[in-house]
């Protein structure tokens, strides 16, 4: 994988588009998009934006594309949702782990909670919309 995929990766797992990365950067839309295609190359002031910007990832994977993404430190230190996107990310890696089927089950069960609290949610506010709808008559 090349420096040009590897930002794009980040841009990805960011959940930014070309514009909305580019802001961040405070780099033009066409420019990540040249960089990402590999029709430039990214230069020192693009690499250190990039370092700035996201300090939690490792400046030696973008540049050589050895070691992880994340430069490890504290897993305190990242986002919950950080931390389920690189392992969505980089799921054909962890799937050849031999005991990803129990943490497969375990976000599915995640994900079906998820919707399950939702439901309820929507549940709660139509009993309140009847409750108050009944005493309104």
């Amino acid at each position: 994988m090349g420096i040009n995929k590897r930002i794009e990766e980040i841009m990805n797992i960011k959940n930014h588009n070309y514009r909305s990365f580019g802001l961040l950067l405070t780099y033009s839309d066409t420019q990540i998009r040249n960089i990402i295609l590999g029709k430039s190359i990214p230069k020192v002031d693009f690499i250190q934006k990039i370092s700035q910007t996201f300090p939690e990832v490792n400046l030696n994977w973008v540049i050589n594309g050895e070691g992880s993404m994340y430069s490890y430190g504290n897993l305190n230190d990242f986002k919950k949702e950080e931390i389920l996107d690189f392992i969505i990310h980089n799921n054909e890696e962890f799937r050849a782990e031999p005991k990803i089927d129990a943490i497969t089950a375990l976000f599915n069960n995640y994900q079906q909670q998820r919707e399950l609290k939702k439901m309820y949610d929507k549940l709660d506010s139509y009993e309140d919309l009847l409750k108050k709808a009944i005493n309104r008559k």
